[in-house]
């Protein structure tokens, strides 16, 4: 996946050569000023195959942008501006493409509904329409947070099951990787964030960083072999 990417948008191993060039890594781990920013190949190896060969034939870009070390900037249109040295939001930033690009408003609908959002713009009637009251900046959090197996965000309580249903149905997931998730989030499966300190709280904890992308790799590649060694197994 990484090598497709690479080819497909040449700023990434450009970008990510530069940052093995400038220090940023040493031994496979982040130094300063990265601040334990994820390395992106893990990231894509992370990304269901599916959803990667979809991404590739969309129509995204991803270019270069500004920004502060360790932070991917923002998403407008079908374009992913990564800052320089970082790629904590990559996930997120899709998200928003996938939110902007090719949800139907029926879709958009339907999420809201799931995770008990007032609408596909607010997640609370009565709020200001900001950053955290936004409903697609939810799905953005939520789309990181499954990609990396984490524990799904609502508004109001409710099963992971739907919300799992859903990511599948949009092709932001596979059925193993609905497993992995299963088998890394832990139960209860979502957290509620149900007012403005715990929407400010999750998005500001939504970041994936060096260690945490490295540890879910290692996992889902450790299932892939479990999997693929079943199979030789059965066929035999």
């Amino acid at each position: 996946m990484a090598e497709a990417f690479h080819k497909r948008f040449p700023f990434l191993r450009v970008n990510w050569m530069r940052q093995r060039k400038k220090g940023a890594w040493m031994l496979g781990e982040p130094m300063l000023p990265m601040s334990g920013a994820p390395h992106p190949n893990d990231l894509l190896a992370i990304m269901p195959a599916a959803l990667g060969d979809h991404l590739l034939k969309s129509g995204l870009e991803i270019m270069p942008s500004g920004g502060m070390a360790g932070v991917s900037s923002r998403t407008v249109g079908n374009a992913i501006g990564l800052s320089t040295l970082g790629a904590h939001d990559f996930f997120h930033e899709i998200g928003h493409f996938i939110w902007a690009n090719e949800l139907t408003p029926r879709q958009k609908k339907e999420y809201a509904k799931l995770v008990g959002a007032h609408n596909i713009r607010r997640l609370f009637e009565e709020k200001p329409n900001d950053r955290h009251n936004d409903t697609e900046e939810h799905f953005a959090r939520n789309v990181q947070n499954v990609l990396i197996l984490r524990k799904l965000e609502r508004v109001k309580p409710g099963p992971a099951k739907d919300l799992l249903a859903f990511m599948k149905k949009i092709g932001v997931i596979d059925e193993e990787h609905a497993r992995s998730f299963y088998a890394n989030a832990g139960a209860p499966f979502t957290f509620q964030a149900d007012s403005e300190d715990r929407i400010r709280a999750a998005d500001g904890e939504n970041g994936v960083f060096y260690r945490e992308a490295k540890k879910v790799r290692q996992l889902i590649e450790e299932r892939q072999r479990l999997r693929a060694a079943e199979e030789r197994m059965r066929a035999h």
